[in-house]
Order: structure tokens, then sequence, then C-alpha cells
């Protein structure tokens, strides 16, 4: 009788137990809940209407100084499965989403909302883009699916707008317009300019620390340049740095950046 007593007692003090866990989880969730209701809200520049979760995982992996495939590889997923999260695409599920913001020290909260920890918005640009519209430019790819690894994984473009046989990249503010098209139909370079880099190319002058982050990059994905990372006039007002990559139909693309950005146009 007493053994019975004792084991009556023991499934009680296990029942109190899976009770008291259940209630402390059930606590977090709603006080997760409240944090997402009750949260300050940002200065807007991530919150909900005006940034996506995409918006704000792409925001947050660049903070950490992660490209796609190193996110990806660290949460045991395919890069393509990041793009499309950073596309909005798809979205990471609820598992994924706790471990996306613990490695890119953000909170669950700032992923979903744009409200509590994440990361800070972009510094306002220097004063020389301020009277500059955005430049669009239309080009041919043989391959749209390579056209989208290449300008979105790795370049880190933003995918926009797209149709049958067209594809639309945000490039740092510039629009760029990608179309389908045979890959002998693609131009060929006319002629090599005095820096080494084919004519015609595009790219935009990027600020210093985006610039070598873009070339950071490019190594890790194993690319090669065609203009390798280079700066000139070291030291004097015009001091540049400068690259030249092609994409995978033979486009060639130009990043520069300037020590001094007032001197981009001088």
């Amino acid at each position: 009788m007493g053994d019975d007593r004792d084991e009556l007692q023991d499934r009680g003090a296990h029942l109190g137990a899976d009770a008291s866990a259940a209630m402390s989880t059930a606590e977090a969730s709603q006080a997760e809940l409240e944090e997402i209701r009750f949260a300050e809200p940002s200065d807007g520049y991530f919150g909900e209407d005006s940034a996506t979760l995409g918006d704000r995982v792409s925001a947050a992996r660049q903070a950490a100084g992660l490209t796609q495939a190193g996110l990806a590889s660290r949460l045991g997923v395919g890069a393509k499965v990041v793009s499309a999260w950073e596309n909005d695409r798809s979205e990471p599920r609820a598992n994924r989403l706790a471990m996306l913001a613990g490695l890119l020290n953000v909170s669950v909260t700032w992923l979903l909302t744009g409200r509590g920890d994440g990361v800070d918005p972009p510094e306002t640009p220097v004063a020389i883009s301020e009277s500059l519209r955005p430049f669009r430019y239309a080009f041919c790819v043989a391959d749209l699916d390579e056209a989208r690894r290449f300008y979105g994984d790795i370049l880190g473009c933003r995918l926009s707008a797209a149709a049958d046989g067209r594809q639309d990249f945000d490039l740092f503010g510039h629009p760029l317009s990608a179309f389908a098209a045979p890959r002998d139909q693609i131009a060929s370079p006319s002629l090599i300019d005095p820096e080494g880099v084919p004519v015609p190319h595009f790219g935009v002058l990027l600020d210093w620390d985006d610039w070598r982050a873009l070339i950071e990059r490019i190594r890790q994905e194993g690319l090669s340049f065609v203009l390798d990372p280079t700066i000139r006039f070291v030291g004097a007002p015009g001091e540049q740095g400068a690259f030249a990559i092609a994409d995978p139909s033979g486009n060639t693309l130009a990043f520069k950046a300037f020590r001094d950005p007032e001197n981009a146009f001088g």
C-alpha cells in the first residue's frame, strides 16, 4: 500500500513538472507575442510598411559580413534557399527562423516585423548622390537562371520584376533588365580600354567599404576577375580602387570606389 502511495506521489510530481514546463513554454511564447505587439517601432527603414522579411534577412546577413553561400552553409541549407528567402519567394520555417536570428545576432521579432533588436539602417548617402537619378541598363544573357545566380546571389542584387524571357535586378539602386538571347547573339566586346577592361561594360561607383566587401564576396565564390582589384593614384586627390568581372554570359561589369567620393567627377 505504501509503495502504491509513493508511486502516485511520483506520478503527481512528474505531472506537476510537465505542467510547469508547459506553462513556462506558454509564457515564453506569450512574451514573444507581447514583444511583437508592443515593441517600439524602428525609424521606419526596416518597418513592415517599407521592408519585407527578405529585406531584413539580406540586411542582417550583410551586416554580419556573410555571403548567401556562407550563411547557407551555417544553416545547413542550399544557397538557393537563402536567395529565395531574401527575394521573398519563400519564408524560413520557425526553427530555421530562430537559427537565423541567432546567427545574425538579431531578434526573431525584428526579422518578422522590423521592431526590436536588429541592424541599423544604412547611412544617408553622400551628398554627391543626392542629385543623381537611377540609371537603367538593359542587356542580353544566355541563361536567366545563371544571371539570377550571378547578379542575385553573388553581387547581392535584389530580384524585382520578371516576365517571360526577362529578369529585372536592383544593382545598388540602379535597375537592370536582363533579356534571354541565344549565346551567339550576345555582342562581343569591340575593344579593350586603356585599363584593360573590355568595352562595352557597365558598373557602379561604390563607397570604399562596399567596394571591398564586394571583392571579398567574389573571392569567396572562387570567381576570376577580368581586372584584378587595384588601387590607383595612391595619396592623390583622385585615389581610387577598381576591378572588373564578367557575368556567365560574358557581359563585363566594372566597379570603382573613390577614397574621397567628391572627386568622382573631378
